[in-house]
Parts: C-alpha cells; sequence; structure tokens
C-alpha cells in the first residue's frame, strides 16, 4: 500500500507558505492583544489613543472650528470668543459591564491616570471644577495649551481634553460650561 505524503513532507515551495502563514497568524495573533501589553501612557493624548478604541470605551473628539462655523449664529459672543481659543475637544469614557472592568478601572485605569498627570508638564488648576473630577492643565508661557478634566463619575471613568491656546479667564468660562452628568451621562 503506498504512503500519502503528509504536509511536512510536501515539495519545499508548499513548505514555505505553511512556515508564512503560521508566521502572519502568530503576528496577527500579538496585534490584537489588549492593552495590558502596552506601556503606560507618558501624556494625556497617549492616553486618549491608547484606549479609544478599546472594548467598553467610548471616545469622541470635536474640531471646535467647525462646530462655531455650524452653530455660531446660535451663539453669545463671549461663548464664540471662548470657542476661538480652542483647537479640540476630546472625551473618553468608559463603564465597567461587570467585576473584571471595575477592577480594571481601580486598579489599572485611575491608577494610570495619575500617573500622567504626575509629570511635571502637568499642574493642577486653582479652580474649582466639576464635584469629583480633577483639573490639570499643561501651560506654555502663560497661556493654558491643554486643559484636562478627569476621574471617576457615578459607575465609570471621564477625561474630558480641551487643547488651544487659553487664558485663565476662558478656562473659567469653559468649566462653567461643562455639565459633568451630561458629559458621564453613558456611563
Amino acid at each position: 500500500m503506498a504512503k500519502t505524503p503528509s504536509v511536512f513532507t510536501a515539495t519545499p515551495p508548499f513548505k514555505n507558505y505553511i512556515l508564512f502563514l503560521f508566521t502572519v497568524a502568530l503576528l496577527g495573533a500579538q496585534a490584537c492583544s489588549s492593552t495590558s501589553k502596552l506601556p503606560p501612557a507618558q501624556t494625556s493624548l497617549e492616553f486618549y489613543d491608547k484606549y479609544r478604541n478599546q472594548a467598553g470605551f467610548k471616545a469622541s473628539s470635536i474640531p471646535v472650528g467647525l462646530v462655531t462655523r455650524i452653530i455660531g449664529s446660535q451663539l453669545d459672543d463671549s461663548t464664540i470668543t471662548m470657542l476661538q481659543g480652542i483647537k479640540s475637544i476630546r472625551l473618553l469614557s468608559y463603564a465597567p459591564e461587570n467585576n473584571k472592568g471595575q477592577r480594571f478601572l481601580t486598579n489599572r485605569l485611575l491608577p494610570e491616570i495619575q500617573d500622567v498627570f504626575k509629570t511635571p508638564s502637568y499642574s493642577s488648576l486653582p479652580l474649582s471644577g466639576p464635584a469629583g473630577l480633577e483639573l490639570k492643565v499643561k501651560e506654555d508661557q502663560q497661556k493654558v495649551k491643554e486643559l484636562a478634566v478627569f476621574g471617576q463619575r457615578r459607575n465609570g471613568f471621564v477625561l474630558l481634553l480641551v487643547e488651544g491656546n487659553m487664558d485663565q479667564r476662558m478656562i473659567q468660562k469653559v468649566l462653567k460650561k461643562i455639565d459633568p452628568d451630561l458629559v458621564a451621562k453613558d456611563l
């Protein structure tokens, strides 16, 4: 009785094809790994980019110039002036769906964002903000380049990043317009 050839005794080009598929599958599995294998974020934008497409997270990015043009006629002058100093607004929220998600929030997500804002480039804001949320700013030559409002809200996490070229007066106006319950309504 004749022996049937096995896949591994096939001709060399077929072996190369099998080896190629195996390598691609291995690389694909590594690329699909979770954020636990990624290094901790060093900046708020790295944090946003790291988590924005992950399960359980919701992310939005709003180019303020577009918003101003679309609804500008419906805004008062002080709000339009405030918006002119803002380049973009990013929102990231996370709502754990089970105990494992809650442990992730408590043990990994909150400590990671706290570490991001412990760096010397961020400072605490002397203003009071929405209850339960922390305020941090990144300044350059007495202008605020980034305002971060973040923390645990209800049963989840929220991060609001406002980038631009703002002064303290504009920051106060922005903070008056932030409704944390509206921001975190999906949590």
